[in-house]
């Protein structure tokens, strides 16, 4: 790699957008909090700007979040573009009014599957965590991955309710397979989706347009 031996000498003003150009679009950012911890952590690795130097730090676009005063721990993150991954109850936790990242996060992706023991949580989300989305205000997407198949789930993200997050932005996710469903295109998956006064002959290009199979997100992602 060839290092720009110059850089220093850069007006600031300068040196401050290219210090910002190295924010990366759409980073997942897992967020963990263990049972008998206070603080939170996170296996992804810190951004390369972070680790560079006292100036990358101070002016690059991400910032430490998930502080907490009882431990020195901290996440570096970007609200505005990257995805906070976590499970759901921790997201029901992090609704709450006091913690400041509850009005910063954009993105979400729920996991309804323990980290540690594999326990299945859709019910807890179904009937409780689901409506603590509401409570995230500036929340713009959010994605809930499922392990028991997206049929169970049709209903909830078409008429589930989720506060101020558009319908449109809000996918469930087989986490098995990576096939995802949306408001959009649940509805032919479910056999009472067309009734008498819809056009059959919408229902059958709905239908048509997931005969080759449903989208898919990146399980390696």
């Amino acid at each position: 790699m060839v290092t720009f031996h110059p850089f220093p000498r850069l007006p600031l003003e300068l040196r401050i957008q290219i210090w910002q150009f190295t924010l990366i679009q759409g980073r997942i950012v897992k967020v963990r909090k263990y049972r008998n911890n206070k603080y939170y952590s996170s296996h992804t690795p810190a951004p390369a700007v972070t680790r560079v130097c006292q100036e990358s730090r101070k002016y690059c676009t991400y910032q430490k979040l998930f502080t907490n005063t009882a431990s020195s721990q901290y996440i570096w993150a970007n609200f505005e573009n990257d995805i906070m991954q976590m499970e759901s109850t921790l997201m029901k936790e992090i609704a709450k009014d006091d913690n400041p990242e509850r009005n910063g996060i954009r993105h979400l992706r729920l996991q309804l599957e323990d980290d540690i023991y594999g326990f299945d949580m859709s019910e807890f989300f179904f009937h409780d965590h689901q409506y603590k989305i509401r409570y995230f205000p500036n929340l713009r997407s959010c994605d809930v991955w499922v392990i028991d198949g997206l049929s169970n789930w049709v209903e909830v993200v078409m008429i589930g309710y989720w506060g101020s997050l558009p319908t449109k932005n809000i996918r469930i996710v087989d986490a098995k397979t990576g096939e995802w469903i949306d408001a959009e295109s649940a509805g032919p998956i479910v056999s009472d989706w067309w009734n008498e006064e819809e056009d059959g002959e919408e229902r059958f290009k709905a239908l048509m347009k997931i005969k080759d199979g449903l989208p898919r997100v990146d399980l390696d992602e």
